[in-house]
This record gives structure tokens, sequence and C-alpha cells, in this order.
């Protein structure tokens, strides 16, 4: 072990004679008898590292508690009983009365980062180091990754998302841990989980939205199947609440950006199917979003089939008129003034 020694030792006063470290009991590790190569360490090190590892055996937490730790990791970079580990125990602790707290994402986040960048994370590798670390693991998270410090995130995240289902902080660093370690199968059933409790959880239908379009998996978009797949899954949750906005914007999105032909052809073909059930019909007829994507279906017929004959052209327009004056004037008319403005835009008929 290297001892990097922080500034002058002359200069440095020793924890045992500072008045607020008095109450600790620092822990010296002795030499075994006969060590073939005892390790000459300084008196700073060894009596920072003494009163760390009383700090730890308390696990305190306290503004002289992050002081050592600081003074530690100055000394022993490398030292990872100070860090990564604690200090994401330490952040942890903080996040149960500070769940919002922006600074204490970015920290988490930079501390796998940096333990990524340097290839440090392959130290909490295996299965042996999870069952060490004396932390309770989920069965299922164990069999999708044997890091200690991914499974012990993606445990602190689901824990913090439990409480707190729409935390963007929470959302933001799981994308990061997802992407970095390649859990995107995992997510998939982690995000239709919280849509299925909480069937407005936008967060978690951003999510979703997040693995299909970045996850290098086996439900990419490219595949038709998948899209008509997320085509079904989108309708059976509006069948359930019709006024969702996240399940049209999720849904809309995919296949406006992906495969905006199945938009107009199959996501309609498949709605009107599920229109026409009298159980759902009065239900959906009062959403907004199923009246605002029936005007904006007329109106690219009226935009991409400009031969065809006058009839069906008059019978599109008449039915993107009435889709925006139902909304203007019986549903939404609160945003009357755009619903007015999308009536403009409906093409004229010669």
């Amino acid at each position: 072990m290297q001892d990097h020694d922080s500034g002058d030792e002359q200069d440095w006063i020793s924890y045992a004679l500072r008045a607020d470290f008095k109450d600790l009991v620092p822990i010296f590790i002795d030499e075994e008898p006969g060590s073939i190569c005892p390790i000459a360490y300084s008196e700073k090190f060894s009596v920072t590292m003494a009163y760390l590892r009383a700090l730890l055996k308390t696990n305190e937490i306290s503004k002289r508690a992050f002081e050592l730790v600081g003074e530690a990791i100055l000394l022993n970079p490398a030292n990872y009983t100070a860090c990564p580990e604690q200090e994401l125990s330490w952040i942890e602790s903080i996040a149960e009365d500070n769940p919002k707290n922006y600074q204490l994402w970015h920290q988490r986040q930079k501390i796998v980062a940096q333990l990524v960048e340097t290839g440090k994370i392959n130290m909490y590798n295996t299965k042996d180091n999870i069952e060490k670390s004396g932390f309770e693991l989920d069965a299922y998270i164990t069999s999708v990754t044997n890091n200690t410090i991914v499974a012990k995130e993606i445990i602190f995240l689901n824990s913090q998302i439990d409480l707190d289902s729409k935390n963007f902080h929470a959302w933001s660093y799981r994308q990061y841990i997802i992407k970095t370690f390649d859990l995107y199968d995992y997510e998939l059933g982690f995000a239709e989980l919280k849509i299925s409790q909480d069937i407005r959880n936008n967060s978690a239908w951003n999510q979703k939205y997040f693995i299909l379009t970045k996850g290098d998996s086996s439900f990419r978009i490219d595949d038709l199947k998948v899209l008509h797949k997320e085509i079904s899954y989108s309708l059976k949750m509006i069948s359930m609440a019709p006024n969702n906005e996240s399940a049209w914007v999720f849904i809309i999105g995919l296949l406006r950006i992906h495969k905006p032909e199945l938009l107009y052809t199959t996501f309609y073909d498949s709605l009107t199917a599920l229109f026409e059930k009298n159980t759902i019909k009065s239900t959906i007829e009062t959403s907004r979003f199923y009246w605002v994507y029936l005007y904006k279906y007329y109106n690219n017929l009226l935009t991409i089939n400009l031969a065809d004959a006058n009839e069906m052209r008059v019978e599109w327009s008449e039915n993107a008129n009435y889709a925006v004056d139902f909304l203007a004037n019986n549903l939404d008319p609160i945003r009357k003034n755009y619903y007015m403005y999308l009536k403009k835009k409906i093409p004229a008929i010669n």
C-alpha cells in the first residue's frame, strides 16, 4: 500500500490531539509477529486510518466524518474502505431525507463513473464478493448481475422509486446504470411493473421508451413484431384510462419517429377496432387525445392523397373539422384557440 502524504507533516495536528475527536477510540492494526515485509507507515497515515476505522465502526455521519474521509482519500486514493462503498452508503443515508437533492445524485453517478473509467468496477465482480458484502440482495438482482456495486445501486434505486415513483433524479441516474451495465432486459420488466402499479406514471412510460430506443436487446424497435406488441400494449393501457396522456404520447411518439408508416395504418386500425367495442366506446369518446389523433389522421389523408376522388377528400375534411370542433366546443374549450389554429391547417377542398 502506498502512503500518499498530503501537505507538510509538521503542519499536521494529530487527531489524537484534537478536542473534536477526543471521544473516539482509534482502531490501530498491529502487524503480525514476524511479518516478512512490515510497512513503514507515517504517523499521519497510521493515525488517520485508525480514526477512520473508528468512525466506520459506528457508521457516523457528521462534518468531522466528512473531513476525515477526505483526508483518508488524499493519503491513499486507492483506499476502498473510504471510497467508494462507504461514500455510497453515506449518500444513501442522506437520500432518506433529501431524495431530490441534485448534488446527491450527481456525486453518486460520479463515484460509479470513476470506477468504470478506471476499470476498478471489476473488483466488485463475483458472487463471492456479493455474499461477503453482508448486504441482503434480491435473488433476481443477483441473477442479473454478479457485481456488488451494480446490484446495490439497482436495489437502492428500486427503493427510492418505490418511495417516489416520479423522482426525476432517480430515474435519470437509473438510465445511466442501465445503459452502462447493459441491464435493458431487466429494466423492461421493471418499467412495466411501475406502469401496472400506476398507469399514469409518465416517468415509467419514459423509461420504457428509453429501453426500446436505446437498448441493445431482443426487443429493439427495428423489429416489426416488437412494434405490433407495443401497439397492443399501449391500446390495452388506453382502454383502461383513455384520458391518460402518457400512453398516447408513448405509442404515437414511438411510431412517428421510428416507424411512421404504422401510425396512420396499423395503429388506426387497432384503435378503431378498440373503439367499436361497446364497453370501451363511451369512455374513449371522452378522451381529447383520441380526437386529436383523429384530426391528425384525417389531415394526413388530405395531405398525402391529393389525387384521390374529391368525394373522399370532402369526407376526410368534414371528419377533421368535426374532430377539432368537438374538442373546442365540448371536450376541451380551454384550448379553443389552439384547436381553431389546427382547423386553419386543414387543406382546402377545391
